[in-house]
């Protein structure tokens, strides 16, 4: 008790320097974040690089992001079709009152019928229509993936402490089924005629106790469709929810009710500089890059035969690629391998680390380690289940072998200094000025410039990995989604 009371407060010392050691933060952190409430939030947010490292200029900071936050929503939501008529209960809004001439400024084609000096080619600027179609179709997979985040955990489910923004609509009311009142006039067996009437009707959007409330899963909805919009040569794609919901779970569960009331927009600022450095792996023109998941798979059978070449080598003989199990765990941060709260111990760790990407690969390895022997003695088919349906594990355990896993491969690292500097690179900084300010000790290798030891093997995998087999796997993968795996012993 009196070592936990040290520990909690040595982090609560720490942000009250004038300047933060992030170097120091960084170590802190990556042996876990007390649970003490809030406390987390405020590291997650240093560590994210969504606050400055000068304490006195977090209020400044704050302040302009949330309000650029609130612009975003504003004219994203709110404002959507530029009209002077507004967006009522009715989802279509001004578009229903004036379908035609919405988006009018005057004139015979304010109404969108083309005339001699309408231009007609296809990058005309589209219509109010065209964009409000092209981001229902955006909102309808964002809301079939957020109403099942975490099944097994009712904070999701649960509603929000504060009311929805003004003037602001459910997303999920303009992608919800609607049929109108119809009538269908046949005969029946004795020649009578028969008429069956159908009312109109709107299908339930989710299970919503108080239609009047917002709840916690049509927040990360408007959190994920702002940044769509924000990121079009992105978009949004299946498995970013997993990413978004712990991040606004933690920024949601804040005591302090200023911080709280703000959840959303510091979520948003956190998940777009957590996405800057993940992004690629979820933009399918990358996928045979250097820079994609492709590429990344590489470089985790390289990391995974450095390290424990039997295990490696046993997977290799029975045809299991990294892309058969690695794909959901590399693009969800593992997100859907454990329970809610393994899941925020292990991206403390993760968060800590400069260059996330090499150590994610890390504890990817220590999970296929943590079950060696089964992997060694069993067929095809059972290792398959197994990597893919994971048995529950402590994430301290497989931490400290990520860790082993990660210190092996800054071993190799050193060993190439001598080659160039080409080859040992520091990391690429993800969010800003912090990741320059301090240095990163024992950082794995980067996926674009691995260790000779491991290049030594990598010819005979990347000619397993071609690009032709490697794309018709990734296309089918996403076309078939990730799934949801339920999560085990989590209480509400």
């Amino acid at each position: 008790m009196a070592k936990a009371q040290e520990r909690l407060s040595e982090f609560e010392d720490a942000v009250t320097a004038e300047r933060l050691d992030l170097r120091r933060i960084r170590n802190m952190c990556h042996g876990g974040i007390p649970d003490k409430p809030g406390l987390r939030s405020l590291y997650w947010k240093i560590l994210l690089d969504y606050l400055p490292l000068e304490p006195e200029e977090w209020e400044e900071s704050l302040t302009k992001r949330r309000k650029l936050y609130d612009e975003f929503v504003t004219e994203l939501i709110l404002d959507t079709h530029n009209s002077t008529n507004t967006v009522g209960a009715d989802p279509l809004g001004a578009l229903v009152d004036d379908p035609l001439g919405a988006l009018g400024s005057g004139g015979d084609d304010s109404a969108g019928i083309p005339t001699s000096s309408t231009p007609t080619s296809p990058s005309s600027t589209p219509s109010a229509w065209d964009t409000y179609f092209k981001d229902n179709d955006v909102i309808e997979q964002i809301d079939k993936d957020v109403k099942r985040l975490c099944p097994e955990f009712a904070f999701f489910q649960g509603e929000t402490s504060k009311p929805r923004p003004q003037g602001v609509q459910p997303l999920h009311h303009r992608v919800s089924n609607r049929c109108l009142a119809t009538e269908s006039i046949g005969l029946s067996k004795s020649g009578a005629t028969k008429v069956t009437k159908r009312d109109s009707e709107t299908s339930a959007a989710s299970p919503l106790t108080n239609p009047e409330a917002e709840y916690h899963w049509e927040v990360i909805e408007r959190i994920l469709f702002i940044y769509a919009k924000l990121n079009p040569g992105i978009g949004y794609v299946q498995g970013m929810n997993e990413i978004c919901g712990p991040l606004y779970y933690i920024m949601a569960s804040n005591p302090d009710d200023a911080w709280q009331e703000h959840a959303e927009a510091d979520t948003y600022w956190c998940f777009m500089m957590l996405m800057s450095e993940f992004r690629d792996n979820f933009i399918k023109t990358l996928d045979d890059s250097s820079c994609g998941i492709g590429a990344l798979m590489v470089r985790f059978g390289e990391v995974l035969n450095a390290y424990d070449a039997e295990v490696f080598e046993s997977l290799t003989a029975k045809g299991i690629k990294p892309m058969f199990y690695g794909f959901r765990w590399l693009t969800c941060l593992l997100s859907q391998e454990f329970a809610l709260p393994d899941v925020i111990r292990l991206w403390d760790s993760l968060f800590s680390k400069q260059n996330r990407q090499d150590y994610l690969i890390c504890i990817c390895c220590s999970l296929v380690c943590s079950v060696r022997t089964e992997i060694v003695e069993g067929e095809f088919a059972d290792n398959v289940k197994l990597l893919q349906h994971l048995p529950p594990s402590d994430a301290n355990v497989i931490l400290a072998i990520a860790d082993k896993i990660n210190a092996n491969n800054t071993h190799a690292r050193g060993s190439a200094s001598a080659l160039g500097p080409s080859l040992v690179g520091g990391a690429t900084a993800v969010g800003g000025s912090h990741e320059h300010a301090n240095g990163d000790e024992g950082v794995a290798a980067s996926p674009r410039a691995p260790g000779p030891g491991a290049r030594a093997k990598s010819g005979t995998l990347k000619e397993r990995l071609t690009p032709t087999r490697l794309s018709a796997f990734l296309t089918k993968k996403r076309s078939g989604g990730s799934g949801s795996k339920s999560q085990e012993n989590l209480k509400s």
